[in-house]
């Protein structure tokens, strides 16, 4: 029992580096052994089975495009609908607005949601871009397929639990000495480490599948109203004003690709010029 209580607290010091989930499986799994009569055999975790079928992380991004007056409202209405979902159905993990103007505001959102509610929210999210005045610009959706990791960590998961039920049997049921108990504690006190960090990162996996990465990104769209009366002339005088801007930059252009070659062209004419100018001068002076 001498040798039970050490290695108890060998575990439970090896315990005391780990993340907080890591700690409380270590602090739970001790608690469980010393309860138990010596000589028992302490439970070995059992994986979820996997999913028949393909195992994929979702993620989905869409850009939304209305009035900025209407941007504000727009974000804090889809965030609302995600917190009413309810965290295991939707969580909000961020959220964004830069405004730095009337009309010059930009916003972010992002989601944990299920599949499930994503499917419904993409209807309202296009019904409400659309009473705002504005609408969906773009859509996309990609996946990875975590099926292989899943069944891969499910493996090396038993492997660690059946690694750590025979060093406790070791512990339990082997005479030694106390050095022996301690060497043999601290090895079992790393495979728990190791286990406790698997079955999180298999948490981790699983959550991914269970709940997708949402971001919508907000926008302003064209400050200019499609009904206004001055609409048409507006966009016309700024189309002339881009034509005026166009043709000065090609001239600037011109200008500066000839004029080195101007002044190359007029020192070689200079020379020509006073070539000629001497060789008359010699001539005079010979007749």
């Amino acid at each position: 029992m001498r040798a039970l209580a050490i290695v108890l607290a060998l575990v439970a010091l090896a315990g005391c580096g780990k993340p907080a989930g890591s700690q409380a499986n270590a602090d739970a799994a001790a608690a469980s052994a010393s309860t138990e009569k010596p000589g028992s055999k302490p439970p070995t975790p059992t994986p979820e089975a996997t999913a028949s079928g393909p195992m994929l992380a979702y993620d989905f991004r869409f850009g939304v495009e209305a009035p900025a007056s209407h941007l504000r409202a727009l974000i804090e209405k889809n965030q609302a609908a995600c917190e009413s979902a309810g965290s295991t159905v939707c969580e909000v993990t961020g959220t964004n607005i830069e405004q730095s103007g009337s009309d010059e505001i930009n916003g972010q959102l992002t989601l944990k949601a299920s599949i499930a509610w994503i499917s419904k929210f993409k209807a309202e999210l296009a019904d409400d871009t659309k009473g705002a005045g504005g609408h969906i610009s773009s859509a996309r959706v990609t996946s990875e397929d975590l099926s292989v990791q899943i069944v891969d960590m499910n493996a090396h998961l038993k492997a660690q639990a059946a690694l750590r039920d025979r060093l406790q049997d070791a512990l339990l049921h082997r005479p030694g000495k106390t050095s022996d108990f301690v060497d043999a504690a601290t090895t079992l006190a790393k495979a728990q480490g190791d286990l406790d960090a698997m079955q999180s990162e298999l948490a981790l996996l699983r959550q991914r599948v269970a709940l997708s990465d949402v971001t919508i990104a907000y926008s302003p769209s064209a400050n200019l109203a499609s009904g206004s009366t001055w609409a048409p002339l507006s966009a016309a005088v700024h189309g002339f004003v881009g034509l005026i801007a166009m043709a000065l930059a090609m001239i600037v252009t011109i200008v500066g690709f000839l004029l080195p070659w101007a002044v190359v062209a007029a020192a070689v004419a200079w020379a020509i010029v006073t070539i000629r100018r001497l060789r008359r001068r010699r001539h005079q002076k010979s007749g």
